[in-house]
């Protein structure tokens, strides 16, 4: 697959491989469900390619900070405890909730504004919310990644950065991640890149 980054079908594995198109097949949905390959319609044919997206459960796990794992329909598939403390909400309550619930709950425009990052590109943008008089900031990361089963979505990450000693503060806890070498070079790759991009000169 590295030789065709623009996907390649059942049929050019079946024959490179030497196996049976059906055999093929079956190995690449197994591939794709384990969140190791993607696939994308061109016609009738499914192309496969190497996955670039990281599982939603390193994101869950990694960042401190709430994170909200959506489908590409903006559905909340995946959230971790700090998301649940954020708004006020179970895992019951908010799973299977379209994302518009955190434009009410925490600030509009976050689920218009992860848009990019469902299609595969990382985004960064910033949201305020009036609260009793008080203007709140937040800086809000997508992050593609890919969910259960094998489907792709974004991992919303959201920060309370109404100050710069905030933000500052927030951005200096990614410095134990570049360290941890999680073996996911594609999130090392976008840390760094967030770090260096936020930072104040």
């Amino acid at each position: 697959m590295a030789d065709n980054p623009e996907g390649i079908s059942i049929h050019e594995v079946a024959e490179k491989m030497g196996i049976h198109r059906n055999t093929a097949a079956k190995y690449l949905e197994i591939l794709h469900s384990q969140g190791l390959v993607e696939v994308k319609k061109v016609g009738v044919t499914k192309l496969y390619t190497s996955s670039r997206r990281i599982p939603v459960s390193c994101v869950l796990h990694l960042f401190s900070e709430p994170v909200f794992g959506v489908d590409r329909g903006n559905v909340i598939r995946a959230v971790n405890t700090a998301a649940l403390e954020m708004i006020g909400l179970s895992r019951k309550e908010c799973i299977g909730r379209s994302l518009t619930l955190l434009d009410e709950l925490i600030c509009t425009g976050i689920s218009e504004g992860s848009m990019p990052s469902l299609r595969g590109t990382p985004c960064s943008y910033t949201g305020t919310r009036q609260t009793h008089g008080t203007r709140i900031v937040y800086a809000i990361r997508g992050i593609p990644v890919q969910l259960d089963f094998g489907r792709s979505g974004a991992a919303v990450i959201i920060n309370n950065a109404t100050s710069p000693e905030g933000l500052i503060a927030r951005l200096d806890s990614f410095s134990p991640i570049l360290l941890l070498g999680t073996g996911t070079s594609s999130m090392q790759h976008y840390v760094r890149r967030e770090v260096l991009f936020l930072r104040p000169a």
